[in-house]
């Protein structure tokens, strides 16, 4: 006795858009009828409730401006391109009547071996496509755990956001990854993301340090904040991909085995801590926590900045953070020759 297809969580209404495709309406005729499979495929096993569209484009930029979001945004359209990390996708959020709905956006070019089994990147297509579903279904959760957050207009401090808001974004790359990783060339995802965070690991406290040594010149804290937060926390973003595959597929191989540059790093002290946090929201996602749920990842890379050399001071209830840039040899534009001029000051007590 087989067991019954499940049917799909893919709502009726939902359309396929193509943008720019080359002109082979062979190809054109294909491709639609196995993108549409691979929707209602992945609606069997992930729910896609809240799925408002697809949109594939060979010019990724303009796919994504095509798209209506519903609500005006000036960051919405915007993808991960820092010269190691290209994004390739990307589940945007949309508002459609009161509703935060998800469309999603493919880079034509990335997933065209959809169509060919024997194509080399063939299982790479159908990961990609699948992972961004992943996005779909977890937002209906996060949604529905914490309804109002979501397209919100952040209220409070500026460094607790930009910390939950990072927090978050591991979390999604966790959770899409571990709903997802059966699907695709395991062992290659598993290399991929694995070398994906090693190198984001293993030059992280030198850029993060680099842009304290301009912060020393320019002053602005504000700018310091998201130059040194990138290299500070993308580490956590790329480890979120890579311990959500590791759990989908159930694999236990050691990180410092996968990841030698980061096996040296202070991140070993921080990237265990943050596994254990990851599966611990997985493990309570169910559980009606609310946004508390984040918690302790905000902690986790609150401490990351002040390993780096960022102190986030909280001040009291309501009253922010003081942000304290302590001098070191590491942070300062001349090194140990800028120190020696600030003990020397100390020591006359002109500071």
């Amino acid at each position: 006795m087989h067991d019954e297809i499940p049917p799909s969580t893919v709502p009726e209404n939902v359309k396929l858009s193509l943008l720019n495709f080359p002109n082979d309406q062979e190809f054109i005729q294909v491709f639609i009828k196995d993108m549409k499979e691979a929707i209602i495929d992945c609606g069997r096993f992930l729910d896609l409730e809240r799925l408002d569209g697809v949109t594939v484009g060979y010019d990724f930029g303009a796919a994504l401006e095509s798209v209506d979001l519903g609500y005006e945004s000036t960051v919405a359209t915007q993808y991960t391109n820092n010269g190691d990390v290209i994004a390739v996708a990307k589940a945007m959020n949309v508002l459609r009547d009161g509703i935060v709905m998800s469309h999603v956006v493919y880079n034509g070019n990335i997933i065209a071996p959809l169509v060919d089994s024997s194509h080399e990147h063939h299982l790479d297509a159908l990961h990609i496509i699948s992972h961004e579903f992943g996005h779909v279904a977890e937002l209906k959760w996060r949604d529905e755990a914490m309804p109002g957050l979501m397209l919100k207009s952040s209220e409070g401090d500026w460094a607790e956001n930009m910390l939950l808001q990072t927090a978050i974004v591991a979390w999604e790359e966790y959770a899409a990854c571990r709903m997802t990783g059966m699907i695709g060339d395991r062992e290659a995802l598993k290399q991929r993301y694995s070398q994906e965070f090693d190198k984001s690991a293993g030059h992280s406290l030198q850029r993060a340090k680099q842009k304290i040594k301009e912060y020393r010149t320019h002053g602005d804290i504000g700018k310091l904040l998201v130059e040194a937060g990138e290299p500070i926390s993308m580490p956590f973003k790329m480890a979120g991909y890579m311990m959500g595959h590791l759990d989908a597929i159930e694999d236990s191989t050691p990180l410092e085995e996968l990841c030698p540059l980061y096996a040296k790093t202070h991140l070993t002290t921080f990237i265990p801590k943050l596994f254990a946090a990851l599966r611990t929201i997985w493990d309570e996602r169910e559980l009606g926590k609310g946004v508390a749920i984040f918690a302790p990842l905000s902690a986790l890379l609150k401490e990351a900045y002040l390993a780096a050399g960022v102190e986030l001071i909280p001040q009291g209830e309501g009253r922010g953070y003081y942000i304290n840039v302590p001098f070191t040899a590491a942070t300062m534009p001349n090194g140990e020759a800028d120190m020696a001029i600030i003990n020397l000051r100390k020591q006359l007590g002109f500071d």
